[in-house]
């Protein structure tokens, strides 16, 4: 998926998912979410993710549905559908919270900072953006995915905000791990932001 070969990687999940019992449902359906949102068919995704939290509260394991929680609360939020993800990205910063758990605290930043652009609250987007790249920067191994993501989230936040280069700067910082990551998909979503930007790639 991270490659850009969503056709592979959906049928990949599907198949796991014909197959996998336990923990298995919450994260298959997740990724096959995230999968059809990059093949362009947001339903099929909003399905997908239902799944996944339904397996969440069948299986009901704290750790898992931390982290559920936390990268439903994104999902949600990249799609617009601001009640859902501030629902579940509270849910997932108390529980975070409780047991310590910064990668989720991380995408629960990032969450809001994708909310608070859409509300053309720039400071407040900014700030959070800042918080989860804080945060990332305080774990013990290296999150490089999660970092350019972040950036380029902070990028979004700085559009907003009307500040064009500082927007940029963090853009070209997000390309760059993209790029050293082979994360194509993103890359290609990251340098079209650049060309209308006014930027060549």
């Amino acid at each position: 998926m991270a490659r850009g070969r969503l056709e592979e990687a959906r049928r990949i999940f599907e198949d796991g998912l014909a197959r996998i019992r336990f923990h298995a449902p919450i994260w298959l359906n997740h990724d096959l979410a995230r999968c059809q949102w990059m093949l362009g068919d947001p339903e099929a995704a909003r399905v997908s993710m239902m799944r996944s939290l339904e397996a969440r509260d069948r299986i009901r394991c704290v750790i898992c549905g931390c982290q559920a929680n936390g990268i439903a609360a994104e999902f949600y939020a990249v799609l617009g559908d601001a009640d859902l993800a501030e629902a579940l990205a509270r849910q997932a910063q108390a529980t975070a919270e409780e047991i310590g758990h910064t990668p989720t605290l991380v995408r629960v930043h990032r969450t809001r900072a994708r909310m608070e652009a859409l509300r053309e609250r720039p400071e407040q987007a900014i700030g959070a953006a800042w918080e989860a790249l804080r945060l990332g920067e305080g774990l013990p191994m290296a999150h490089p995915f999660e970092r350019a993501q972040t950036l380029w989230v902070l990028g979004d936040a700085y559009k907003v905000a009307r500040q064009p280069d500082q927007a940029i700067a963090s853009w070209q910082d997000a390309r760059r791990l993209f790029a050293s990551l082979d994360a194509a998909w993103h890359l290609d979503q990251l340098e079209a932001t650049l060309v209308r930007a006014g930027v060549a790639t």
